[in-house]
């Protein structure tokens, strides 16, 4: 397999020029006509993950959140995406990513999201969110919250419980704070997403609506298991692994 051909394989499956202008997706760094056997996911790229691609002989890794957001002013061992990306080139290594046109595709991030929490005839919410009624509907907030922490792999939730039944539900993968007001004004009694500030958690008491923060990772953590799904369907035959190596983030609890 070609990196070209694997790009083009990512573009067919998520639609890359769907990708959030701000967003930077598509082959970030490496050669596009290398060759490779061995396709490496990853949710986040870390050392560890090129460390596994280099064991297993692997040239191709495909994360789901892009290693370089803005332009890079040098490229240096000192900087963290400069350490990658130097270890990248060092190691023969190509990386592409697909973000945001994961999230915008029709089989990404979105439905998966939705199935986990059962939520049923998901309707759209903005770019990035959906909202609808849910299967693990509940008369009290504090019932649903051991529900979605089980179904998210979260060790912790922050939440704000305006006193409404759990009935129907909006949710945003990763960060999407900004649509609890469009959750509201779409007749959600409950919104889900992660990486909240304490600004969002008022405006949700000034709205009446149950705010759940179950994490960024956690929101989305089935991402790096819908790129691998979708490059298995285009090779079959090639060995592809999702590598989770040093990509999650501990929570302490006293």
């Amino acid at each position: 397999m070609k990196v070209k051909e694997i790009l083009s394989a990512l573009d067919r499956d998520f639609a890359l020029e769907n990708a959030e202008k701000w967003d930077n997706v598509g082959l970030l760094v490496g050669d596009a006509d290398a060759t490779t056997e061995k396709i490496i996911v990853c949710h986040d790229l870390t050392r560890d993950v090129i460390r596994r691609a280099v064991v297993s002989g692997c040239q191709v890794i495909v994360s789901y959140h892009p290693l370089i957001f803005k332009p890079m002013p040098n490229v240096t061992a000192q900087g963290y995406e400069g350490a990658l990306v130097a270890e990248l080139i060092k190691n023969g290594l190509s990386l592409i990513s697909v973000h945001t046109a994961l999230d915008h595709a029709p089989n990404g991030t979105r439905p998966r999201l939705a199935s986990v929490l059962e939520i049923e005839e998901w309707s759209d919410l903005g770019g990035y969110g959906l909202f609808g009624k849910t299967a693990c509907s509940t008369e009290k907030l504090e019932l649903f919250l051991p529900k979605i922490a089980k179904k998210l792999n979260a060790d912790g939730l922050k939440y704000y419980d305006a006193g409404l039944p759990v009935r129907v539900i909006g949710a945003g993968g990763g960060s999407c704070g900004e649509l609890i007001e469009d959750a509201k004004a779409a007749g959600c009694d409950t919104f889900v997403t992660g990486d909240l500030k304490h600004s969002r958690f008022m405006a949700a008491a000034g709205l009446g609506i149950n705010l759940i923060d179950a994490g960024h990772f956690e929101t989305e953590f089935f991402a790096a298991d819908i790129i691998a799904d979708a490059l298995r369907v285009e090779y079959p035959n090639a060995d592809i692994e999702v590598c989770t190596a040093g990509s999650t983030v501990g929570i302490w609890r006293k």
